[in-house]
């Protein structure tokens, strides 16, 4: 092993450590570590090898298949990252098998196909072997390089561990002093660069997800909602498939689920305003959360979504008073009815009871009548216009639900601004064309204007009748905006926007939307399957399938030639020689060289130290006469075939005839 003692174990306790891997990783750092106590080495073939490192490579497999399937399917990126700090775990075989074997090294063939299919070409093939030890360590450092939480111990230990393998190889023309000042340098300057790049890290997340949210509709930010008011071009949502609802024989279609409400609008943007969240009740039941006390449910209506990470936002039928069947971990609520769950599954049904009676949002206040500066002046022509404030709020509603259906349109294209004035002016008085967020705003600040308390409110319409699946389903382009009027002491739904947007979307669908829907089908199939209760478990069938390999890898292994450092007498057997060439008179040679002042660096090799002998003013004879000799002793030590007893008596001869004279004026044959 050419790491320094107990570097490879250290590291791997602090990749179990970042990883939450602890009891793992100091088992093997004990095996890994306790190769140096440990007398005896198993002889591997180059075939033994390939036999262990298939079985690392369907470890790897094996974990990325475990993670596929237990994974949300919303979460390939938190599973790759997963993978990858798993990864120190499928390769550590390799490496175990590399420092209990005779070699101490594993050739290139093994690992590399390409190398493989080089070898097998050769009539003569080389002898590339490479020791694992740095690229394990540097694999464990990357890996635990993935862990969430990365304080600032994180990185003094990370600076610890690379100073220690660095040392160890440090140049020798460089003084102690001056490599732990320069190394100190390089520490400083790399931690304002990680510094640097976590705060610019987090500001792209942000300016990301924050576009990312304005640009889909399936979703949704609980404290600000963004909209396409005031964007050009087609709004485009796609045809794919995000929730799945059952309704009550009593529901109406369609049906608008809500996810979240806001109450102050400022410059195209809805925000939710002193709406914190507070957690909900658990119910008595398991997966029961009472939404709202006291109040019995007639309605149910089952709902199936799926949760990215695990957390999300739910989709509630109106009037939503108490969610049953949901299995997760924590259940929030704000005062403007979103409801947030957190610990949960992948994927979730749950059954949402409703009733007439439900109060579960907060009453209005200042916020829910507040009307911006800049909307004003066009909001007030348009209310005494239609005389929405000497109305009955019911007749309001009757009034200004009829102006948009006879005036306006819907429209997925949004065009050039033609005035001054802002977006939903525009909209109000010239334009009358646009999509659900325009009508939604518009119809909440005119009713605003009127002296009615209202809010904005985002989710899904539900309409469309899946055959296949033999439920109702909503898709991306399904996500909606509406209004939420105060009426009677109760927020009810209020939608304006005309009926014609479903068929509009509808046309606009690909035509390869049926297709896109089996596949789907299957997809959620599956993952009804994977995050349902069941009984089977697939992490042992997964642990059977492996167990064939191993026990055939373990049982060729037992049964390959072991050799010990050492008999009882204290002498060293022939067959316990670590490598071939061992007992070359190169090393004589090399001994003497050293001894006459011209020393070989630990770190060079001895055809460039020839080299380097002789390119000086007197060493140019004697570089020339060991020419031949390292040729010879490179076969000796390198070639898988080894040399003829004639060329080895030859290295004999002429390595012994240049010890007496200092150099070989004949060339071995």
């Amino acid at each position: 092993m050419s790491t320094p003692p107990l570097l490879l174990g250290v590291t791997l306790i602090f990749w179990g450590w970042q990883a939450e891997l602890l009891a793992i990783a100091v088992i093997a750092a004990v095996l890994l570590e306790g190769s140096r106590l440990v007398g005896w080495r198993w002889a591997f073939t180059e075939q033994d090898f390939s036999r262990v490192w298939s079985v690392c490579i369907y470890v790897f497999v094996g974990m990325t298949a475990y993670l596929v399937v237990m994974t949300d399917l919303q979460g390939a990126a938190r599973a790759t990252l997963t993978l990858f700090q798993w990864y120190p775990l499928s390769v550590l075989a390799i490496l175990l098998a590399q420092v209990y074997s005779t070699a101490g090294s594993v050739e290139l063939s093994v690992l590399s196909t390409i190398s493989r299919k080089r070898k097998s070409r050769d009539a003569y093939p080389e002898h590339n072997a490479i020791d694992l030890s740095y690229p394990y360590f540097s694999i464990c450092l990357l890996s635990a390089s993935t862990a969430h939480e990365k304080s600032s111990v994180f990185y003094i230990g990370l600076c610890l561990l690379v100073a220690w393998a660095l040392w160890s190889i440090r140049p020798k023309v460089c003084s102690s002093l001056a490599w732990m000042t320069i190394f100190a340098m390089v520490v400083g300057m790399g931690y304002a660069g990680h510094v640097g790049l976590q705060h610019l890290q987090q500001k792209l997340e942000g300016t990301l997800t924050d576009w990312f949210l304005s640009m889909t509709g399936d979703h949704v930010d609980p404290d600000r909602s963004y909209t396409a008011i005031g964007s050009l071009g087609e709004i485009k949502l796609s045809n794919q498939i995000v929730l799945r609802m059952v309704p009550d024989a009593k529901a109406h279609l369609p049906v608008l689920l809500r996810q979240a409400s806001y109450n102050r609008y400022l410059e195209t943007q809805w925000f939710a305003r002193s709406a914190g969240f507070r957690p909900v009740t658990a119910g008595l039941e398991d997966g029961a959360w009472q939404l709202e006390s006291r109040v019995h449910a007639n309605v149910m209506t089952t709902i199936s979504i799926a949760l990215d990470g695990g957390e999300g936002i739910l989709s509630l039928a109106p009037r939503a008073v108490q969610i049953q069947t949901l299995p997760v971990g924590s259940v929030q609520g704000n005062a403007l009815g979103a409801i947030k769950v957190e610990d949960g599954p992948g994927l979730v049904s749950y059954r949402v009871g409703s009733a007439e009676n439900s109060v579960r949002d907060a009453p209005p206040d200042d916020a829910d009548v507040h009307v911006p500066e800049a909307e004003a002046e066009v909001l007030d022509r348009i209310v005494g216009e239609l005389g929405l404030s000497s109305e009955a709020p019911r007749e309001s509603f009757r009034t200004l639900a009829g102006h948009f259906e006879r005036n306006f349109q819907y429209s997925r294209f949004l065009g050039e601004h033609r005035s001054n004035t802002t977006p939903l002016s525009e909209f109000l008085q010239s334009s009358r064309s646009g999509h659900c967020e325009y009508f939604a705003t518009a119809t909440v600040l005119l009713l605003r204007a009127a002296g009615i308390p209202a809010r904005y409110a985002v989710g899904h319409s539900v309409h469309e009748f899946s055959s296949l699946e033999g439920q109702y389903i909503a898709r991306a382009r399904d996500a909606h905006s509406w209004a939420l009027v105060y009426v009677d002491g109760v927020w009810r739904d209020f939608d304006t926007t005309p009926a014609s947007w479903v068929a509009i979307e509808q046309d606009a669908a690909p035509w390869w939307e049926a297709v896109s829907d089996v596949w789907q089908w299957v997809t959620f199939t599956f993952a009804e399957w994977k995050w349902g209760d069941r009984d089977d478990d697939l992490t042992t069938y997964m642990a059977w399938l492996l167990l064939p390999l191993v026990l055939f890898l373990a049982w060729r292994l037992y049964t390959a030639k072991r050799v010990t450092s050492g008999n009882a007498d204290g002498e060293q057997p022939e067959s316990s020689l670590l490598w071939p060439g061992r007992d070359s008179e190169w090393y004589e040679i090399e001994h003497r060289l050293n001894a006459l002042g011209i020393v070989r660096h630990p770190w060079e090799p001895f055809s460039q130290w020839v080299k380097r002998i002789r390119e000086t003013q007197t060493g140019s004879l004697i570089a020339d006469s060991l020419d031949a000799i390292l040729a010879l002793h490179y076969r000796y030590r390198f070639d898988p075939n080894g040399i003829t007893e004639a060329e080895r008596a030859a290295l004999t001869s002429y390595a012994g005839a240049w010890l007496k004279q200092g150099l070989v004026r004949e060339q071995p044959v």
